[in-house]
């Protein structure tokens, strides 16, 4: 790879992680293109380029990509085909550096890789491992495990406003949560060192965290009375998720959020990374006060 990378094509710019990431892509002062649908009722600041693609059509995907340095994506890896036409756009148009949607759980672990939750993540990763090879195209893997201010929002880590929450295999499984604007710092910081972050996964993670730990913040943020509390294991969480998978496949969130509490929360699995690139990427870390923050918001609303 020669020369930095400063142009910077971005699908699904409106979504929960694409609207930090392009905020940080443009506080970094990279040129950025969004790439939206026609259908799209979403605005973006006046500092991005937009351009309308076709994400069904890899001839449109290749006119956006033309002339662009590195691709990221943020749609959901539920829409896979048109994750595989982006990838093919990028590769034809020789983009230097891509980063698919892979944000979540460390699928380096042969035990989440099995899971039928990340099926998609895996097809995308070997289909770019394979593609790549021999070509300019590079690729790099975000790992970052459980978004925190989205798991507290959307009520999967617990739920503020009812004050509900489960605690998996005892709650003292501990695992690591990354808000999306860190996750957003990370995707710049690789943009920033293409080398150190060429195709290969990077990890990183702005606190650790058990589900006891964070009921004690929960605690002192809302108030200690009132709270519902559940000790569920996650092999019977798994157990429906399957269950859910066989006879209602249709029915996503019945089985996804299930096996994805498996992966996060089970004892048997080592969630808690090792050897992140916070440092290298510029990611800072997350605090107990922001968490408190997030907690709050999300039983004020």
């Amino acid at each position: 790879m020669s020369g930095k990378i400063t142009s910077v094509a971005i699908a699904g710019a409106a979504g929960s992680l694409g609207a930090p990431v392009l905020e940080e892509l443009l506080a970094a002062g990279f040129e950025v293109t969004v790439l939206t649908r026609k259908s799209s009722p979403s605005t973006f600041p006046s500092s991005a380029k937009v351009v309308t693609v076709d994400y069904d059509s890899v001839e449109s995907l290749r006119k956006a990509l033309h002339g662009q340095d590195a691709l990221i994506s943020t749609i959901t890896t539920t829409a896979i085909e048109q994750q595989f036409k982006l990838l093919d756009a990028a590769l034809a148009e020789g983009v230097i550096r891509v980063i698919p949607s892979e944000f979540g759980s460390d699928t380096t672990q042969p035990d989440n890789r099995k899971l039928p939750v990340y099926g998609d993540k895996v097809k995308i990763q070997e289909y770019l491992q394979e593609k790549t090879r021999g070509t300019k195209t590079s690729y790099t893997f975000v790992i970052n495990n459980v978004f925190i201010d989205w798991g507290i929002g959307y009520n999967f880590l617990l739920n503020s406003k009812k004050k509900e929450i489960s605690l998996y295999d005892g709650g003292e499984v501990e695992y690591p949560a990354t808000s999306l604007r860190s996750v957003a710092k990370g995707v710049v910081g690789v943009l920033k060192y293409p080398e150190e972050t060429k195709n290969r996964f990077v990890k990183i993670d702005g606190i650790v965290l058990t589900q006891r730990k964070l009921l004690e913040i929960a605690k002192k943020a809302i108030g200690p009375d009132g709270w519902t509390v559940s000790e569920p294991t996650t092999s019977e969480v798994e157990a429906q998720g399957y269950e859910v998978l066989k006879n209602d496949p249709g029915n996503v969130m019945g089985w996804v959020v299930p096996l994805l509490v498996k992966a996060i929360f089970s004892a048997e699995r080592k969630s808690k990374l090792t050897d992140t690139d916070n440092d290298l990427l510029g990611v800072p870390k997350n605090t107990e006060e922001e968490i408190a923050t997030w907690i709050k918001e999300a039983a004020a609303k």
